[in-house]
């Protein structure tokens, strides 16, 4: 009996529970809808559509909030947040002409709305200030770390925060004139040196990935428009939505190229910082690094050789191998447990040398 309690008790996993929300959120929209439009053969219209603005409105804010609050420790601030997105939606679904219920609402949280644009403006200013004093009391902080640093303070720890924060990274390294690093994770001069001294090492000099970039731009701006005439026969919506996908998807490119330049892997107090693009982040300590070799033909063509692989295109790569597993945090939030990584460096021997330092009684590490 107290088994099959705590079978029925047991957190459903993620995946589940937001397919399931995202189930009951559409079938409240659904029914809402409905009812509305049956509303207008009615005697009492106003009072049905306002009671199916309700349901699209706190209903839907309180049951996504109930049902993710745990997955993605959201704080009752999330609360607010859904709830004025779920008013932006409900003016999506509503039929036209039956939108009063929700326009008296809006006069109604007007005050409200006030008060969290002076709040989202006073947790910014101090997650500004927040940040500035982390890179200075670090002498050298990430600058996607530094956003997620500033994004927790503002909405929560969380996935939420993580989620914001890779996303404002995205369109920092995509439009920022100079997405320049700090001391350690510097970018790299046309002289082919680095800012931070010895410490950072290069891997996107001898890989092709800048020609695919090019490549994968050119063919992105000639699908934009060709795919918004071709979409805009069936739905306008739908079309321009597809184009925001697409400008998103140019800007995710460009901006993970210029990370790859100016994110790059550090070696610093003892442990080798790998910030890969925009992709994937994780820190491991020298000592845990029990191998490094070069992979084998077999594990080059081999998808899952390797718990984590992390070469641009075209770049020769080494194999790591960790005494005990490191978590690598990727985007939006994403983890992943290595203990086995393909890295691709520019000069590899630069690693090879750090780890023979910290064992100087060890044999070479570097590949044959």
């Amino acid at each position: 009996m107290s088994s099959a309690r705590e079978l029925a008790l047991a957190p459903l996993p993620r995946s589940l529970t937001v397919t399931a929300c995202g189930l009951v959120l559409a079938m409240i929209a659904v029914l809402a809808r409905a009812a509305a439009l049956a509303s207008l053969g009615t005697g009492h219209p106003q009072l049905i559509t306002a009671a199916a603005t309700f349901d699209l409105t706190v209903t839907d804010s309180l049951v996504a909030w109930w049902m993710l609050r745990r997955e993605f420790g959201w704080s009752a601030r999330a609360l607010v947040a859904l709830f004025f997105g779920s008013m932006m939606v409900a003016g999506l679904i509503l039929p036209a002409g039956q939108e009063g219920a929700l326009w008296f609402m809006h006069v109604a949280v007007a005050p409200l709305e006030l008060l969290l644009i002076v709040y989202l403006f006073r947790r910014i200013a101090k997650a500004r200030r927040g940040a500035v004093a982390r890179r200075s009391a670090a002498g050298g902080l990430d600058v996607q770390d530094m956003i997620l640093g500033a994004t927790s303070e503002i909405v929560g720890t969380g996935r939420f925060a993580e989620v914001l924060a890779y996303e404002i990274s995205v369109l920092y390294y995509a439009l920022a004139r100079r997405p320049g690093s700090d001391a350690t994770f510097a970018p790299t001069t046309e002289a082919g040196e680095t800012g931070a001294g010895n410490s950072a090492l290069t891997y996107h000099r001898q890989s092709a990935y800048g020609p695919v970039v090019v490549m994968l731009a050119l063919v992105t701006l000639a699908e934009i428009p060709a795919l918004h005439l071709f979409v805009r026969t069936w739905s306008v919506p739908a079309a321009w939505i597809c184009t925001a996908l697409g400008v998103y998807g140019l800007l995710w490119i460009l901006g993970d190229w210029r990370a790859c330049r100016s994110r790059l892997v550090s070696i610093e107090d003892g442990a080798l910082h790998i910030r890969f693009g925009l992709r994937w982040r994780l820190d491991a300590a020298l000592d845990d690094i029990v191998g490094v070799r070069a992979p084998t033909v077999d594990e080059e063509m081999t998808k899952g050789a390797v718990d984590l692989k992390l070469a641009l295109p075209g770049a020769s790569w080494r194999i790591l191998e960790l005494d005990r597993p490191v978590v690598a945090r990727g985007p939006y939030g994403i983890r992943r447990t290595v203990r086995t990584l393909g890295l691709g460096l520019d000069e590899p021997d630069r690693l090879d040398a750090a780890l023979a330092a910290t064992r100087p009684d060890a044999e070479d590490p570097t590949p044959a």
